[in-house]
């Protein structure tokens, strides 16, 4: 049996098309934003392509550099930011409001895009 938490995994990008930097001011600041259609996690011989959840992926956890956001196209959520943050102060207290307010922003980051994107496809089908 293969333990999950363990196990070495690989994401691969499917159909990159914009890498843009998320700067909200708060919590999340200057983190990578890869927008794509999918991306596939593979771990102990399987294979899954996600197309409608984003996924923080911390490229080095060990040298303590930060991740970065995939955003599939499905994605419209926003709540991916908390796979990067756990939105405690220094009193170990959560601060709803904050994580509220950066999900909301991520939501509205991947809407703006998603937008962009189908125009652009719009465009180039003519």
């Amino acid at each position: 049996m293969t333990d999950l938490v363990t196990a070495p995994f690989d994401v691969e990008l499917v159909g990159l098309w914009k890498t843009v930097p998320f700067a909200s001011g708060g919590w999340l600041w200057n983190r990578t934003v890869r927008f794509c259609e999918a991306y596939r996690v593979r771990m102990a011989g399987e294979t899954v392509e996600v197309t409608d959840a984003g996924l923080y992926y911390l490229l080095d956890p060990d040298a303590g550099e930060e991740g970065e956001f995939l955003i599939p196209r499905g994605e419209r959520s926003g709540r991916v930011v908390y796979q990067a943050e756990d939105f405690l102060d220094e009193y170990d207290q959560y601060r709803e409001g904050d994580a509220e307010e950066e999900a909301t922003l991520m939501e509205t980051f991947n809407w703006l895009f998603d937008e962009a994107a189908t125009r652009r496809k719009a465009t180039n089908a003519r």
